[in-house]
Parts: C-alpha cells; sequence; structure tokens
C-alpha cells in the first residue's frame, strides 16, 4: 500500500561481490528492499557496488566512498523517516556509518513504497544481490548508537 515504508528502519547483512548499476532514478542496480510492480519510486540497495538509495526522480550514492564488493559480511540500514527522508548507514571499519543523509524520497505517494526484499523493478543492468541473511524491519527510526548495537551483536 502506498507509503508502507514510511517510519519504519530496515536493516539486512549482505554477502557480494556485485557492482551493477541501473543509472535510474527509480530502484538500484542491486535492489536489496524495493519494489517491483509496475509504478515504481523508490528502492533501497547498491549502485556500483555503492549504498544507494533511489526515489523522489533522483538516486543518491553514499558519501563517504565505502565499497561494497570486498567479499565480506557487511550490515546496511536504511531508515526511511516520517518526512519521506531516508538516512544510510553501513559498517566500516566496525562501525555503522552514515553514508547517506536526508536523502528525499517524497513524491507520490501512490507510488512511494518499499514492499518486497531483494527485489525491485528490473531496469537495464539490475541484478538480485548474491546473498542477504538477518533481515530485520523495525517501526520507527532507529538511532545510530541502536544501530551499532544490532551490528555489535550481529558480528
Amino acid at each position: 500500500n502506498a507509503n508502507s515504508s514510511n517510519g519504519k528502519t530496515f536493516i539486512v547483512w549482505y554477502k557480494g561481490t556485485q557492482n551493477n548499476g541501473t543509472n535510474s532514478a527509480y530502484s538500484p542496480g542491486v535492489p536489496i528492499f524495493g519494489d517491483d510492480s509496475g509504478s515504481v519510486w523508490m528502492g533501497f540497495g547498491l549502485e556500483d557496488g555503492i549504498m544507494c538509495v533511489c526515489g523522489g526522480g533522483s538516486a543518491t550514492k553514499g558519501t563517504n566512498s565505502v565499497s561494497m564488493i570486498d567479499g565480506n559480511w557487511r550490515m546496511m540500514a536504511f531508515i526511511h523517516k516520517t518526512n519521506n527522508n531516508v538516512d544510510a548507514y553501513c559498517d566500516v571499519s566496525g562501525t555503522m556509518t552514515k553514508e547517506i543523509s536526508d536523502k528525499s524520497v517524497s513524491g507520490s505517494t501512490s507510488y512511494n513504497r518499499v514492499s518486497k526484499i531483494g527485489t525491485g523493478y528490473a531496469y537495464g543492468g539490475m541484478t538480485y544481490p548474491t546473498a542477504l541473511d538477518a533481515i530485520q524491519v523495525y517501526s520507527g527510526a532507529l538511532t545510530q548508537t541502536q544501530l551499532q548495537a544490532i551490528y555489535d551483536k550481529g558480528k
């Protein structure tokens, strides 16, 4: 349904050497949380091996140039806040680090959703993630301290 991801935190452990890219504003090259209906507006995952949030008519990649293609298990968190902005975190040398801050995903509310795990709309260049584990979805926006505690328990 509309805004099904609004006000939630999505956590996943990812392992893979993928660096696919779609160059789409609506779904990343390796969608981890997304939608595959005909009216896609958002997706959370990897684009060219870097964390990416698609939505609001554009795609935003991580700012810390953290490569996700090293073949190790990595914890990622996407926080879709109630104001339709998304923050994204990844573990960097054992510390949950903010990669994307306040990416606006506002737009048509009938398409503004993340309703599937491990898939997104099949734009050219898209591929399914190789390995996902310990997938968690929380109601509300978790803090960096809470994400760090989850990472510390999972490593």
